[in-house]
């Protein structure tokens, strides 16, 4: 067992351990937790005394994400998913430190940082519907780069069913509104359809003629659309 004096002996890290803004915990060489800072307790949704001598691999997704046997290694990052009490999982970047008592291998400080992943996607289409600008938050939501969106016609990223829709939908803005709000499916890179509210707003010319549209998405697969 990972005695807790290796990092706890002096009064000023224990109070920078229990003190820190990010998820701390101490692990043995086998990845069993044998401290934990109130900060991860709070992320995690658990009490002290269900973290203690449990192994890390219960709370991290994939399992055997970090590889505490390879002595070999001196440090490691990585963005992987931490499970809550509640059941859900957070998106978390994982920084693990090995931890030395001489020449031996004592443990880990392992440092778990909640990611907040952008919530939302801009984008800016020409008059003929052609993407011209998308925001980098396009990779985290729905897994394409900018550049392999921008220059595409937004049809080629939505359900074949609601292509129609989207034109109607288009030709009416035209009419009288500056700002309209549409609900439909997305596809993801990987397939996947996700159900998206856009507020679109509308440049106009001096004629009327829309030129450029600005819009807002959000992922809203799961959700309940409000009447």
């Amino acid at each position: 067992m990972l005695q807790n004096d290796v990092l706890l002996s002096q009064g000023l890290f224990q109070h920078y351990f229990e003190d820190h803004p990010d998820g701390l915990l101490v692990v043995d060489p086998d990845g069993r937790i044998q401290q934990v800072n109130a900060a991860l307790l709070s992320m995690l949704g658990f009490v002290r005394e269900e973290t203690l001598q449990m192994p890390l691999d219960r709370y991290i997704e994939p399992a055997g994400a970090v590889p505490f046997a390879d002595g070999r290694m001196t440090a490691s990052k990585l963005e992987c998913s931490a499970r809550h009490s509640q059941g859900h999982e957070l998106e978390i970047r994982l920084s693990c430190v090995p931890l030395r008592s001489g020449d031996r291998q004592a443990g880990w400080l392992i440092t778990l940082e909640k990611l907040e992943r952008p919530q939302n996607i801009v984008s800016v289409f020409s008059a003929d519907g052609v993407f011209t600008y998308i925001s980098p938050s396009v990779t985290a939501l729905l897994g394409y780069l900018p550049e392999e969106v921008i220059g595409k016609p937004a049809a080629a990223f939505n359900h074949p069913d609601e292509i129609r829709r989207l034109v109607e939908f288009r030709g009416l803005s035209y009419i009288h509104r500056e700002s309209v709000r549409f609900i439909g499916r997305v596809r993801h890179k990987n397939g996947e359809y996700r159900l998206y509210e856009t507020t679109s707003d509308y440049v106009r010319d001096e004629a009327g003629e829309i030129v450029q549209t600005i819009c807002v998405g959000r992922d809203i697969t799961g959700i309940k659309p409000a009447e």
